[in-house]
């Protein structure tokens, strides 16, 4: 019969127990940035390129700004990533010659535009968007701009004009882009018909 301690292995025939490799400082230094980006942005002024595709596979796409994303993240991977994850489905930046940041801030920014509701909108931050993202975006592909309510031209209450009926379609046309975006318009009251003013 053998005898108890042949039958224990010895601690050198164990086998090293396998933890995985501890994390690089730089590791742990990117997560806590990642964690932290909103706050830490502004404060790291460059990381290493190959430092920033690994920040781009760690950062969370669902609580990241993009204002500020655009002015710190550069690596065209995490973009990718982040146009996928937005937009499931087929694209193809690399068509009209562009970077996949750039197809993202552009599809972003015109999404944006389209989908305010002028009596609600933040204009400052859109502008705050805009002067962050501007050197990314060179096209807008903009489907529709909702208007805002214009005041009644006349009180149809009181009225005797016969010309109260203004022509909305012709004058929402000529509201441009800016005028659209700076919401500072003051919308007087101006009558429908000019052989009314004095």
């Amino acid at each position: 019969m053998a005898s108890s301690s042949a039958l224990e292995p010895s601690t050198d025939d164990l086998p090293l127990p396998n933890f995985g490799t501890p994390p690089t400082l730089v590791e742990m230094c990117l997560r806590v940035y990642a964690k932290n980006f909103s706050t830490l942005w502004k404060y790291v002024k460059h990381i290493p390129a190959k430092n920033m595709k690994m920040l781009g596979q760690i950062i969370d796409l669902d609580s990241i700004d993009v204002g500020k994303a655009a002015r710190a993240l550069h690596d065209d991977s995490f973009w990718k990533r982040w146009t996928k994850h937005r937009w499931p489905g087929y694209h193809k930046p690399w068509s009209h010659g562009k970077y996949w940041k750039t197809y993202f801030l552009e599809k972003h920014f015109a999404e944006c535009l389209a989908g305010q509701d002028p009596e609600r909108c933040k204009v400052r931050d859109i502008c705050r968007l805009a002067r962050r993202a501007k050197q990314w975006i060179y096209t807008l592909d903009i489907k529709q701009l909702s208007s805002p309510l214009w005041p009644a031209a006349v009180d149809v209450a009181s009225s005797t004009d016969s010309e109260e009926d203004s022509d909305l379609g012709g004058i929402l046309s000529d509201y441009t882009l800016s005028e659209y975006l700076n919401r500072n318009i003051n919308f007087f009251p101006m009558p429908a018909a000019t052989s009314r003013l004095p």
